[in-house]
């Protein structure tokens, strides 16, 4: 398969079509970082040798790791704001993480305990 077959086929998922106007125009700014950044992704990992099926493998795997990064900054907001939301006179512990929380026990977020 080659790299244009796959941004045809995932294309119509993605709002107004902006992963092709992103491939075929890639220098142009179309007003949507996220479709320009899944065309990066795509392109760099692409590899035109691989099987069809290793291909969409291999999309997945760079899209699901760009997710995961994504989840984890999430989380690291929710907690920035859940400790501006307590107020400034809580401790500064920080799980393994870095995530900010109070008091003894464990970090809301994921569990972990206060790392020195």
């Amino acid at each position: 398969m080659t790299l244009d077959k796959l941004i045809e086929i995932i294309n119509p998922m993605y709002e107004d079509g902006l992963l092709e106007l992103y491939y075929q125009h890639p220098d142009g700014e179309h007003g949507d970082g996220l479709a320009k950044f899944i065309v990066i992704e795509l392109t760099e990992r692409f590899n035109a040798e691989a099987t069809d099926a290793a291909q969409f493998e291999d999309a997945m795997q760079a899209l699901v790791s760009a997710r995961d990064q994504v989840d984890e900054v999430i989380t690291a907001l929710h907690a920035g704001l859940a400790r501006l939301e307590m107020g400034p006179d809580l401790s500064e512990d920080r799980c393994e993480h870095g995530m900010f929380f109070s008091g003894a026990g464990a970090c809301p977020q994921c569990g972990g305990g206060a790392v020195p």
